[in-house]
């Protein structure tokens, strides 16, 4: 995956580097090492934060909750 993709994918679920980095237990520097292409992006990274995005895109978050 190219870090052009994975900072698309990272932008479509709405999660910060920062956010990222907590969930892999990583420095927030190697997800940015990662979006600008100075580090490659583990496969496994790789395959998560596709099948994440693509989860938030089939299940978009309620717009319409507060009209109730």
């Amino acid at each position: 995956m190219t870090g052009e993709r994975f900072a698309t994918l990272r932008h479509a679920t709405g999660w910060s580097r920062r956010y990222v980095a907590d969930l892999l237990q990583c420095d927030e520097k190697l997800v940015r090492r990662w979006e600008t292409g100075a580090a490659p992006v583990p496969a496994q990274v790789a395959e998560w934060l596709a099948a994440v995005a693509r989860a938030i895109e089939r299940l978009p978050a309620p717009d319409d909750w507060r009209q109730g």
